[in-house]
């Protein structure tokens, strides 16, 4: 088995070379989504977007990452067609990046193995 991967470790290389792009995209649209969602909340839904971006004795305008990931995974504003999609997106988009954290990892130690002293 191992007689394989020390033969193909330009392949090896370059399907973690690609799942680290995939990685990293993910990560780029997850936030430029959620900017967009916040952008969308300021301008239609002022309050909640006060409520949401709201941290301490700070004002609105903060990130508050927990109050944000509650307001996604929650039903609020479900009829506004624009954040539901901004909802569903982001919903897969934490799920992506939690699979992503998980399965990373093991890839880069079979690509790259363990450092030995």
């Amino acid at each position: 088995m191992i007689e394989y991967f020390v033969k193909n470790w330009a392949e090896l290389r370059i399907i973690v070379g690609i799942i680290g792009a995939f990685s990293s995209w993910q990560v780029i649209k997850f936030y430029y989504t959620q900017f967009a969602l916040y952008s969308y909340l300021k301008k239609h839904h002022y309050k909640r977007w006060c409520e949401i971006t709201t941290f301490g004795p700070f004002g609105p305008g903060a990130q508050n990452s927990i109050r944000g990931i509650n307001y996604i995974f929650s039903d609020l504003e479900i009829d506004d067609f624009k954040i539901l999609q901004y909802k569903k997106t982001l919903r897969r988009g934490c799920l992506l990046l939690i699979v992503n954290f998980l399965t990373g990892p093991p890839f880069l130690v079979l690509a790259f193995g363990i450092p030995s002293n």
